[in-house]
């Protein structure tokens, strides 16, 4: 009984760390500066280590989920706000999450009359010379 319960134990702890280095890694990700409302928005996974697969969760009531192995994804938000991205890396019947805001604004209210084109969100910088 004793050898079977060594052996039992020998298992799992074996078990447990296939697991655990499976899952290992660091998970993040990363995505572009202009983040205006209805325009494609491209999400950089920066993942290291193994996963079998990537979800995303937009938190912007969408109800819109994105399970992928790819390295990037693309996310277009419709409101303005700051909603809660969240990347699960699902490594077998584990996990590891990360979460971050994302704030998302509208196109400001503005007329300006240019010989050329000018499109900005909100946040960014624009250069206008007479």
């Amino acid at each position: 009984m004793k050898k079977l319960f060594s052996l039992w134990l020998l298992l799992c702890t074996f078990y447990t760390q296939q697991v655990y280095a499976q899952c290992q890694g660091d998970l993040k990700f990363s995505l572009e500066t202009s983040r205006c409302v209805n325009n494609s928005l491209n999400f950089n996974n920066g993942s290291t280590g193994s996963a079998d697969k990537y979800q995303w969760l937009w938190g912007d009531g969408s109800d819109t989920t994105t399970t992928t192995t790819a390295s990037n994804v693309i996310h277009t938000f419709t409101k303005a706000g700051t909603f809660e991205v969240t990347l699960i890396k699902k490594c077998g019947s584990n996990q590891v999450v990360k979460k971050t805001n994302v704030k998302i604004v509208d196109f400001p209210n503005t007329s300006v009359i240019s010989n050329t084109p000018i499109t900005s969100c909100a946040q960014e910088d624009v250069n206008l010379s007479i």
